[in-house]
């Protein structure tokens, strides 16, 4: 009988055993399902992991920009810079740093400006507050990149300071034609010169010999050039329209019927609202026909006539033919 006894406790431990096997895989079986859940999803059930984008800069760290900074003085360089001074802001809360001077300075991100394309290693003018600071840029880099300059705090103005604010000096670019001489629109080529960029205005003397003021398109850079076209036959006709639609007024003579441009100076002003009007044409012997405002019974108003206003009727032209010669009257 204990025999058997110890036969049956043996068989309910292994089935007991059995059991608990069978719920230990169940569990592992779970745990290995929540590990790959979380292999896609995150380290914690129901939270996505972070989505991280291919090709994204990151942010340089703040020793990385403090080691490439570029140490800021007051202290002018041999080397003029060759833009203006760049107004460069301090951010808030300033970033501040201990340079190796062990003096407590402020950490500045600055953006290049148009003219460095790219700017190597050279001399810049930063204005900071109401401070006017040398650094010096970094190797190529080109406009519209950022680098960290470091300038001492506080940031005082330099009460020697009274050099003007540098600007471009004002010079006339040549050019060169490169379309057919005989064509209408000329088509020219112009040097960018060293101390100008994109935006910045310029003067350019055209084979003709006029002097042309325009802004330098984008992407103008030293030592580049560029080229534009301009058509200065069309151009003088356009200002000698503007010419005769500002100064003259286009009316139509009962007298003849034509349509003739009357200066200003002859044309009729009227007292109600001081507009002008087309006048009266006086035609007299021996003389020159003049223009008065109105026409009269006595015997020295024979032969005056009216004439109207008709605009777009007139040819445009400085050509005697088409222009009311006469004075006043």
């Amino acid at each position: 009988r204990a025999s058997m006894h110890s036969h049956i406790f043996s068989a309910v431990c292994i089935l007991a055993l059995s059991a608990r096997s069978g719920a230990i895989r169940q569990d592992v079986t779970k745990v290995h399902e929540l590990d790959s859940s979380n292999d896609a999803k995150g380290r914690f059930p129901g939270n996505e992991a972070p989505m991280v984008e291919l090709g994204v800069q990151e942010l340089p760290t703040y020793h990385d920009a403090v080691a490439g900074a570029s140490y800021a003085s007051t202290e002018e360089p041999l080397q003029h810079p060759r833009g203006p001074a760049l107004q460069v802001p301090v951010s808030a809360p300033p970033v501040y740093v201990m340079d190796p001077r062990l003096v407590t300075s402020i950490l500045l991100e600055v953006v290049a400006p148009t003219w460095c394309w790219p700017c190597n290693s050279e001399p810049m003018e930063i204005a900071v507050a109401r401070t006017r600071l040398y650094i010096t840029t970094p190797n190529s880099i080109f406009a519209g990149q950022t680098f960290f300059v470091v300038v001492p705090e506080p940031l005082e103005p330099r009460r020697h300071d009274v050099t003007p604010q540098w600007h471009a000096p004002d010079v006339v670019l040549e050019s060169v034609l490169v379309s057919d001489p005989a064509s209408a629109v000329k088509k020219v080529l112009v040097q960018v010169p060293q101390t100008h960029g994109p935006g910045m205005p310029v003067k350019v003397k055209v084979p003709d010999g006029d002097i042309r003021e325009m802004v330098l398109p984008v992407g103008a850079f030293y030592p580049y050039s560029f080229t534009f076209r301009y058509n200065p036959t069309a151009e003088a006709e356009e200002e000698m329209m503007k010419n005769l639609e500002m100064n003259y007024r286009c009316c139509f003579q009962d007298f003849d019927g034509r349509y003739l441009w009357y200066p200003k100076s002859v044309l009729k002003v009227r007292i109600t609202n001081k507009e002008l009007h087309c006048p009266r044409r006086q035609e007299r012997i021996e003389l020159p026909a003049c223009a008065k405002d109105s026409c009269g019974l006595l015997v020295a108003d024979k032969g005056c006539t009216k004439t109207h206003h008709r605009p777009g009727m007139c040819i445009y032209s400085m050509d005697k033919e088409h222009h009311f010669e006469g004075d006043s009257c």
